[in-house]
């Protein structure tokens, strides 16, 4: 059930907060009121607001305080030209016979591993000498090392937009990066492992 019951400590009134938008469906009430509103709201069935779901007000409060965090982070990259060129690397790099899963390179290109520790770790892996036999280990070392040069806000929103089907990326659709909110999940998405 996306809907919880809380109850403040101090005045003991309730209010009712919705997981779903993380912020407050009700204001505070008086328990018989508030008792009045769900029989309302749910119906006469719904039972004591004591026997349904309930949420502590500092889980409430930590849940909107990161809905606004969010809401007012800058999904804005600044652009970087080497960016086509890494996406035009990339995009080599799959159209060799041996590398249609991304070669040497996988860990970041097809397991979107983008932080500096998987980067340089893909570059010291590429300079192995069991690896440079493989058609791909100079590229995939130069993608990395370009990767490097790149902010991590970068890295995910250019694996965004090619996760989105934008391989052709110029400054002006860069500069459009709020209009594909598949980017902006995959950032959010990003930021989440990696820290």
């Amino acid at each position: 059930m996306p809907r919880y019951n809380v109850q403040h400590p101090d005045t003991k009134e309730w209010r009712c907060f919705s997981t779903i938008v993380d912020d407050w469906v009700t204001d505070w009430m008086e328990e018989d009121r508030y008792e009045k509103w769900r029989r309302f709201s749910y119906g006469a069935d719904c039972g004591s607001v004591r026997d349904a779901n309930r949420m502590n007000l500092a889980e409430a409060e930590e849940r909107i305080a990161i809905r606004k965090e969010s809401e007012v982070k800058d999904y804005s990259p600044k652009w970087n030209p080497k960016i086509p060129i890494i996406v035009g690397m990339i995009h080599t790099l799959y159209n060799l016979d041996e590398c249609t899963t991304g070669g040497l390179c996988h860990i970041v290109t097809d397991d979107d591993n983008i932080s500096d520790c998987n980067l340089q770790w893909v570059i010291d892996y590429c300079k192995r000498p069991e690896n440079l036999d493989a058609v791909d280990h100079e590229l995939s070392a130069w993608i990395c090392e370009l990767m490097l040069q790149l902010t991590l806000e970068q890295r995910a929103a250019m694996f965004g937009l090619m996760t989105e089907g934008v391989y052709d990326i110029d400054e002006s659709i860069w500069n459009s990066i709020a209009d594909f909110p598949g980017v902006l999940l995959y950032m959010d998405g990003i930021f989440k492992e990696e820290f």
